[in-house]
């Protein structure tokens, strides 16, 4: 940050910011961008709404904390948000901009009340502007302000896109190599689709009992040629008995019984397996279907590789661009140090 000699006794306000703003609380300044200056009152509101449910819910400095937190992330936004206005302003050109700019903010706040004004009546659930401000009022904020907040920001947004490219080029090659890179996140287990009868030891008196149930619907379905499907609805205790039994594919090695983990791999698919036990109960199982590990293709992630570029391009644009505006106007906050550095 550069140092823009800022009076030191400022720094002292950081320690007595509290959370409801005391009279003049509001016009402490937490932070300058070239020539402007962002006030205590510029942050607080929305961190206030933020933390107002929370108020009697948590201990004072656990609550403390959190305001301190939540406090500096906002004023590190505005920050931003206001070297990004900044930027906007001064591609005007000198001589057009007293002609330009109230145009410019006109167009700003027709979109504010058709787009945005609606979304904030509804959230806060209030039916007028008047109320809407009035309900703002109560946390140190302003329909006013949030007008304001919402048009530097989206001003200074369209100055950014003006400057960074939205739509990066992604090369062949490097979409090649990050899937060699992340291969692991392309590899996939083996998976089984499969149904199951089940009995658990905590529904009976003794272990004899429960494996005396499990014949009995394994006798069913083998001997007696009931459809698996209607034996676990009827009698089966496993999770899926009102689904018939009936499971989806599972992956290898997802299961907490290792038993039936094993059997599903090693069963022949279609094939009524003997009587399983594991620590919870007795199963019989059938594979219906299973397809040993593979790799997803690379032509099936392709797309969803240069998406994923594109936006890792795009962040890091706009953080060299946020970065080179640091460098050209002076930054100051009072997260800085004494110094301003």
């Amino acid at each position: 940050m550069h140092n823009i000699g800022w009076p030191v006794i400022v720094l002292a306000l950081l320690p007595a910011l509290v959370l409801w703003a005391e009279p003049f609380e509001e016009a402490k300044i937490v932070a300058r961008v070239g020539d402007e200056v962002i006030l205590l009152g510029d942050v607080l509101g929305p961190v206030n709404m933020v933390l107002a449910p929370y108020r009697d819910r948590l201990p004072e400095a656990e609550f403390q904390q959190q305001r301190e937190l939540l406090l500096e992330q906002h004023v590190r936004v505005a920050v931003e948000n206001k070297l990004l206005y900044l930027a906007f302003l001064r591609d005007i050109p000198p001589d057009k901009k007293s002609e330009a700019l109230p145009k410019i903010w006109q167009e700003v706040h027709r979109r504010f009340d058709e787009s945005e004004l609606p979304q904030l009546l509804e959230k806060h659930r209030v039916a007028s502007e008047p109320e809407l401000d009035a309900f703002f009022r109560q946390f140190g904020w302003s329909l006013a302000k949030q007008r304001r907040m919402y048009g530097e920001r989206a001003l200074g947004m369209a100055g950014l896109y003006q400057k960074v490219d939205l739509n990066p080029v992604v090369t062949h090659q490097e979409l090649l190599a990050y899937y060699q890179q992340h291969l692991e996140e392309y590899s996939f287990p083996a998976r089984a689709r499969w149904e199951e009868l089940a009995v658990r030891f905590d529904r009976f008196r003794t272990r004899e009992e429960a494996y005396q149930a499990i014949v009995a619907m394994g006798n069913e379905v083998l001997l007696g040629g009931a459809p698996l499907w209607a034996v676990a609805k009827r009698s089966s205790q496993g999770f899926t008995a009102r689904d018939g039994g009936q499971h989806d594919w599972t992956s290898q090695g997802s299961l907490a019984s290792e038993a039936l983990d094993r059997a599903l791999f090693e069963l022949p698919v279609g094939q009524l397996s003997p009587i399983i036990e594991d620590e919870t109960g007795y199963h019989i199982i059938r594979v219906l279907e299973r397809h040993g590990p593979g790799r997803t293709p690379f032509t099936e992630v392709q797309k969803e590789i240069k998406k994923k570029l594109q936006e890792e391009k795009r962040k890091a644009a706009i953080a060299e661009y946020v970065e080179r505006l640091r460098r050209e106007i002076p930054v100051w906050t009072i997260y800085d140090g004494p110094s301003g550095s």
